[in-house]
């Protein structure tokens, strides 16, 4: 019997049919090291090969990344840290309301997400949230600038590999305007 070659990952064999995966990656911890985790996922019924290729493309994503693949760390960690460490340097008013918005707004909505999974559609769809409950264009503006500020830094931190901006259109009165500027 042949030993299968170190980082490969596992293929397992389902009970009830189908196949499992498991394989290592880095990931960021809420204490900000870096630590490696099995990951596990179950893959529908499909041949042995097709899920080997699948465990492949699994593997090499994990050894091929410059930095960990994920971080566990949930958004109101990094909202707090942030308000901790950042916020600081900012204008005792703009302090002020940047608490303001995070309290209010940002951490009820994506508090409990782990920052990775806090995506493009997300945010979009909580600005169309905000459009509809009638928020102002303005503070729509000023509720994303605070996200955008916070994610930003989530990135310079390691924790997420590109930001996610979003561009929204907002349209009101027969007017468009980006950003709601």
């Amino acid at each position: 019997m042949t030993r299968r070659q170190y980082g490969s990952g596992w293929l397992i064999e389902r009970k009830g049919g189908g196949w499992g995966i498991r394989w290592r990656e880095e990931e960021i911890t809420p204490d900000g090291t870096v630590k490696r985790v099995l990951r596990y996922e179950a893959l529908e019924r499909m041949s042995r090969r097709a899920a080997a290729n699948v465990l492949a493309a699994r593997v090499s994503a994990a050894q091929q990344s410059k930095g960990p693949l994920r971080s566990r760390v949930r958004f109101d960690t990094l909202a707090a840290e942030w308000q901790r460490t950042v916020m600081p340097m900012y204008k005792t008013s703009t302090q002020k309301n940047h608490r303001h918005i995070t309290v209010k707004h940002l951490v009820p909505r994506f508090g409990q997400l782990a920052v990775g999974d806090v995506t493009t559609q997300a945010i979009q769809r909580y600005i169309a949230q905000l459009n509809q409950d009638g928020y102002a264009p303005k503070t729509i503006a000023h509720i994303h600038d605070v996200l955008s500020a916070i994610l930003r830094t989530g990135v310079k931190w390691g924790h997420l590999k590109k930001t996610l901006l979003v561009v929204w259109t907002f349209r009101r009165c027969g007017r468009s305007s980006q950003n709601g500027r």
